[in-house]
């Protein structure tokens, strides 16, 4: 009987648009029942880091919703929503990806008005599309009315029923925009009227108490920066004089109005190259600085005032620790940080899993970041920010007989270091010869830290065998696989063996052999399965006794996932079969509470040394049936849409075969030659490249 058994499900982690269905087999029974099995899906906790975003609260559904902005080196065309306790992931598709675009609720018409912004390209970079969210999808609307532009400044003005729209840039010089423009909800009107002068990066709030819109600050020609207040009643625009103090110049910051407090709020910002942390209040006649408390310097962020909760909300921004992913309230004038975020964006980081704990713990990258965090199955939380100096390249493993993670190397480092939950404490000084790309795993049933390999300090490459039993480090052999770096290890805990593979040797050449490590000596298994590669990530599957190994450098696409059994490679499937997803330098681990991998991605060949950003990875069902007639027909059932591929894996005493078919109208179905055979995975993907779901 043919089954998808619960205790042999999958546990790798692939994006939405990527499915692997494994199911097992009874052999010598042709008849077949049809059991559900599991899809892989990313886990999206929170909005990736990001710049200019666009952000507006929902009266009606009670949610902050935010869209858009920029992280890294790309444009974002996401929607998300905050409910006071947690972001949530609403949409993909609908406007272009864009930073500093403008967006507003309408409270009569009960939609998100969005307009215009920075498409991020090297020509016609603005757009002057308007937009409209309803809470369950997106609306183009209009390309009439205002000029291209992006870093305008919009708000809603409750009393007229309309939202006004000021200022921005715009691609030809001069660039500056000074021209107000109202929306109606079906059509843009320009006021013409004079007022603040020609400038973007403005923030704006709209005042119910003395229904006016309050402007402040924002970028001038020749990058001079204001710290005018402008106020707008609906038909002109006035200069207001506030008796003493107010905000400096400034531009890129943010405005918000509190409507328990009777004030428009301000909040950080900057001017050539330099952020500010400060809160000011505007009660109409004077600027009042209030204590910031613990939010630091930042400016490019968002805020808005979520009415059904009294509270400033503040997402995103950039400062002197980079892109921001923390979510800020300020309640009664106080800020309290809601949410702290997650790792930054990295590659060559090390994450192991602490079963004791039942955590992932993660260390370093290329951000040179001292940051340890930890992820618990559904968030990050940042656990220390001291400890070994920041690293990347280096190596980690979990010693389950201590409970503690132990760390050594990178960056030429040859310091060893250990976690134990709550503190890192420097074990010893030197080590193995390899600091740098070496690979380490945990050998349960000696007690031991095995390391191999790796780069000196003077550049050449290491064959050697470590162990370390907590103590100390010894040197057990360098006979074996031959000297290379950026390969990878994991420990086959039912057979009681070190697995290494792959790697890179000190000629440049990409290696493709697979060794087991028994702790006295090492045998030479397999050069075949997977191709050569270097930069991979390999983990142990305790509840399938497999290891498993994803990604690398070898191609241009490296979204694979294979698995080893102790005689062969299989190969499971593909992250992406049509390169959206590329897994180099990235972390892999199992999660033995939940029975899940977890992956953390890595570079990106296209995205330089910063790579992807990260995102933990978890398993989700999708119903898909897959049923198996007497004979040799089969035939795979699922709920995804129409004319995407899937791929049998079929596995025959003597052969494995792939067949790739077209899913048409919900079904695919293959007939082989073969009177016995099994099926060893089921594969769809988007016969498009697909990113964050969206096909194009």
């Amino acid at each position: 009987m043919f089954k998808c058994a619960r205790s042999q499900r999958p546990t790798v982690l692939a994006p939405a648009a990527v499915l692997i269905v494994v199911c097992a087999a009874d052999w010598g029974v042709s008849a077949a029942t049809a059991q559900d099995c599991a899809d892989w899906t990313r886990i999206i906790d929170m909005p990736p880091p990001r710049a200019f975003p666009a952000m507006a609260y929902d009266s009606i559904r009670g949610v902050v919703v935010l869209f858009g902005g920029y992280t890294t080196d790309e444009a974002l065309g996401d929607t998300w929503e905050w409910d006071g306790r947690k972001w949530k992931l609403r949409a993909t598709s609908g406007p272009l990806p864009r930073l500093g675009a403008a967006m507003v609720f309408d409270e009569k018409r009960g939609v998100m008005v969005l307009f215009g912004g920075d498409l991020a390209r090297r020509v016609d970079d603005y757009d002057q599309d308007t937009w409209e969210w309803d809470g369950q999808k997106w609306t183009f609307r209009t390309r009439s009315g205002p000029i291209a532009r992006g870093y305008h400044s919009m708000v809603y003005d409750p009393v007229r029923e309309e939202t006004v729209l000021f200022g921005g840039y715009e691609d030809h010089a001069p660039n500056e925009r000074d021209d107000t423009w109202v929306w109606d909800g079906q059509t843009w009107t320009q006021r013409q009227v004079s007022g603040p002068s020609r400038r973007g990066l403005t923030a704006m709030a709209f005042d119910r108490e003395r229904e006016v819109a309050v402007l402040f600050g924002g970028r001038e020609a020749n990058r001079v920066y204001s710290n005018e207040t402008w106020e707008w009643d609906g038909e002109s625009w006035e200069l207001a004089t506030p008796s003493g103090g107010r905000p400096q110049a400034r531009s890129m910051h943010a405005m918000a109005y509190d409507v328990a407090r009777k004030v428009a709020v301000l909040f950080g910002g900057g001017e050539a190259g330099s952020e500010h942390s400060d809160t000011w209040e505007w009660n109409g006649t004077s600027w009042t600085e209030r204590p910031s408390g613990p939010i630091t310097s930042r400016a490019r962020h968002a805020m808005a005032y979520d009415a059904g909760r009294n509270a400033l909300v503040l997402f995103g921004g950039t400062g002197e620790e980079g892109s921001h992913t923390q979510t800020w309230e300020r309640r009664g004038g106080e800020w309290e940080m809601r949410q702290r975020g997650r790792p930054s964006l990295l590659a060559g980081q090390e994450m192991v899993f602490d079963s004791a704990r039942g955590v992932a713990v993660l260390f370093g990258g290329s951000s040179r970041t001292e940051e340890t965090w930890e992820f618990d199955g559904s968030a990050w939380h940042l656990r220390a920010t001291d400890g070994p100096g920041s690293r990347r390249n280096h190596a980690m493993a979990y010693d389950s007989g201590r409970g503690v993670t132990v760390l050594y190397g990178g960056w030429g480092e040859s310091e060893t270091w250990e976690w134990d939950g709550a503190d890192w404490a420097l074990r010893a000084a030197e080590g193995p010869s390899g600091v740098d790309r070496l690979a380490m795993a945990y050998d349960s049933r000696r007690g031991m830290v095995v390391a191999f390999g790796g780069v000196r300090r003077d550049h050449t490459v290491s064959e050697e065998t470590w162990e370390w039993d907590g103590d100390e480090w010894s040197l057990r052999t360098d006979q074996g696989p031959a000297s290379r770096s950026g390969h990878a290890m994991a420990f086959d805990g039912a057979r009681g063996v070190t697995v290494l593979t792959a790697g890179i040797n000190e000629a440049d050449e990409r290696l493709a052999d697979t060794w087991e490590w028994d702790g006295s000596t090492w045998a030479l298994r397999s050069t075949e399965g997977p191709p050569a590669r270097t930069d991979h990530a390999m983990t142990y599957d305790s509840e399938r006794g497999l290891v498993l190994m994803s990604g690398g450098s070898y191609t241009e696409i490296n979204g694979e996932l294979w698995a080893w059994d102790g005689v062969e490679w299989s190969l499971l499937g593909l992250y992406d079969h049509y390169r959206a997803l590329h897994l180099e330098d990235h972390s892999m681990v199992y999660d033995d509470r939940r029975g899940v991998v977890l992956v953390f991605e890595g570079d990106d060949a296209g995205a330089g040394a910063t790579g992807l950003e990260f995102r933990p990875m978890a398993v989700n069902d999708l119903r898909i049936k897959c049923r198996f007639d007497e004979g040799t027909r089969v035939t795979a059932r699922t709920d995804l849409p129409a004319h995407r591929q899937v791929g049998l894996w079929l596995e025959t005493p003597g052969r494995k075969l792939h067949f790739p078919v077209t899913n048409r109208r919900g079904r695919a179905r293959l007939t082989t030659d073969d009177d016995y055979f099994r099926p060893r995975a089921c594969v769809a993907a988007c016969p498009e490249v697909c990113v964050e779901g969206r096909c194009r």
